[in-house]
């Protein structure tokens, strides 16, 4: 399933693909989805530069313009949050993997 970060959206909801801007609320949640499942997969979309400055503990770094091609080596199987500085890439982002998701299964 495909998580992401849209305003009014439920973290962490039953609807893949939403993308809601990073808020508090967002933030409280992901700390604690990550205290409670390990197994949850986060990729964030930023610039190598930019993910150098900092970013969610055990995450990996796939710049949205190489996503496409790189859609391949996510693990389908894990819970999935796409995660960049303002929320445009991750909704983007979360497109891009529910049509790679998608393809691979038809």
């Amino acid at each position: 399933m495909l998580l992401a970060t849209l305003m009014a959206a439920s973290p962490f909801g039953s609807r893949p693909a939403l993308s809601w801007r990073r808020s508090r609320r967002f933030v409280d949640e992901l700390r604690s989805r990550l205290d409670e499942q390990s197994d949850l997969q986060i990729v964030d979309v930023r610039r190598p530069r930019e993910y150098a400055t900092g970013h969610i503990p055990g995450a990996v770094n796939t710049e949205l313009a190489n996503l496409e091609d790189k859609a391949g080596e996510l693990d389908q199987s894990r819970r999935t949050v796409v995660a960049c500085a303002g929320g445009y890439r991750s909704s983007a982002a979360a497109s891009i993997l529910e049509t790679a998701r998608l393809s691979r299964s038809a």
